[in-house]
């Protein structure tokens, strides 16, 4: 497979970009397997949102990978998000899904995150 940063916009305080995952075995209709939009905010990544085409398959434990990756080489120190409680997955699952790749998952309020201190 190959990852790629798109979509990269950096303004006084913020950066945000998409990370990309496209296996070269598999057709999907976008093209991607695999993908997350991000936010930087000094030294805190929020994922916004990471989908994968093919559910089950590893594709977004690989995406999750690939951000704590980033985010390491770019000098953050957290990476949080918000656990969506509609996900078609089953809202168990995505906690499971976020505690396997080694985040803490936690109530906030009325909000589920999930995060992960580099």
């Amino acid at each position: 497979y190959v990852v790629y940063l798109y979509n990269y916009v950096r303004s006084t305080n913020k950066i945000t970009a998409q990370i990309i995952i496209k296996d070269l075995r598999v057709t999907s209709y976008f093209g991607w397997v695999a993908k997350a939009d991000i936010e930087i905010y000094d030294k805190t990544l929020i994922v916004v949102n990471i989908d994968s085409s093919w559910c089950r398959n590893g594709f977004g434990s690989k995406c999750l990978s690939h951000i704590v990756k980033y985010a390491m080489e770019n000098g953050v120190e957290a990476i949080r998000g918000e656990v969506w409680e509609q996900t078609p997955i089953g809202v168990g699952n995505l906690i499971r899904f976020y505690e396997k790749n080694g985040f803490n998952v936690r109530q906030n309020g009325q909000r589920r995150i999930f995060e992960k201190k580099l």
